[in-house]
């Protein structure tokens, strides 16, 4: 019975230290994530830029809608904004209508900055994805 616990454990050493050498595990040539990432160090949201879920909205297939900009600016006047700095030293603003979460931005911008870059109808009301300069910062939720 020893025996077979030994052998066991050095095929279990083996495929780990295999694995380790093929990339798939924590070793040295493992793909960094989150901040370590370079390109996104801060935002934590993978590999690449932060998106605010915009590219897992166009992969679920839901219906692009359009939405005018007075009626999302409307809602963010009449919006509650929480302003703090994460761990990371990002600045995000939680954004809240009628006390209900309605949204946030990450980054200290102002309403006059942002610009609409997409909506969609999701399951919770139309998420619109805000934008500074074409690249998305957060996003709001009309209902």
């Amino acid at each position: 019975m020893r025996k077979i616990l030994v052998a066991a454990l050095l095929v279990l050493v083996a495929a780990i230290g295999t694995a380790s050498a093929l990339g798939f595990g924590y070793g040295a040539s493992e793909p960094k994530m989150g901040a370590a990432a370079g390109e996104c160090a801060g935002y934590g949201h993978g590999y690449g830029k932060q998106n605010m879920g915009l590219r897992m909205v166009e992969r679920e297939g839901v219906s692009q809608v359009e939405v005018s900009e007075e009626d999302v600016k409307a809602v963010l006047e009449s919006a509650s904004f929480e302003t703090f700095v994460n761990p990371r030293g990002l600045t995000i603003q939680r954004i809240t209508v009628d006390g209900d979460p309605a949204g946030k931005i990450v980054g200290d911008y102002t309403i006059d900055q942002l610009e609409i870059l997409k909506a969609y109808e999701t399951l919770n009301g139309i998420k619109v994805f805000l934008g500074v300069d074409g690249e998305p910062v957060g996003f709001v939720l009309l209902r």
